[in-house]
């Protein structure tokens, strides 16, 4: 005699709650933890073109292509590391580009931005935010 079995159909379940699988609800599960700086926040809510924002992140997140990107990437540049702006012999680093340059500084003080160069990159945008608004 052939004993029955209950067929069940195998059903997914996921730890984030009930209902279907969405890619967005997988990734809120997954970076629930990490804590965006509010910079990062504000670059991508803000109203400018895709582009901007993109180039902005790359600021923040020190992945532009600065002569410094280039040599910690151990690419070798015939005209040296220095920043090709302000001609001081210092190294074209970000913060330098942006922030420390003679022309950079100049820009910024046209828009009454002034920048504290002790503060992290984060706190000087927060720092400026204030100021600017």
């Amino acid at each position: 005699m052939r004993s029955e079995q209950t067929e069940l159909n195998d059903e997914w379940s996921y730890i984030w709650g009930g209902g279907r699988y969405s890619a967005s609800k997988f990734y809120r599960h997954s970076f629930i933890a990490v804590i965006t700086p509010k910079p990062l926040k504000w670059i991508w809510k803000s109203k400018c073109v895709p582009k901007i924002k993109f180039f902005s992140w790359l600021l923040l997140k020190d992945k532009l292509n600065t002569r410094n990107m280039l040599r910690r990437r151990r690419k070798f540049l015939e005209e040296g590391y220095s920043c090709p702006v302000c001609l001081l012999d210092v190294e074209e680093t970000r913060d330098h580009l942006f922030f420390g340059c003679s022309y950079a500084r100049e820009r910024w003080r046209i828009l009454n931005i002034n920048f504290n160069g002790n503060l992290g990159i984060y706190q000087r945008i927060k720092s400026a935010k204030r100021c600017f608004t």
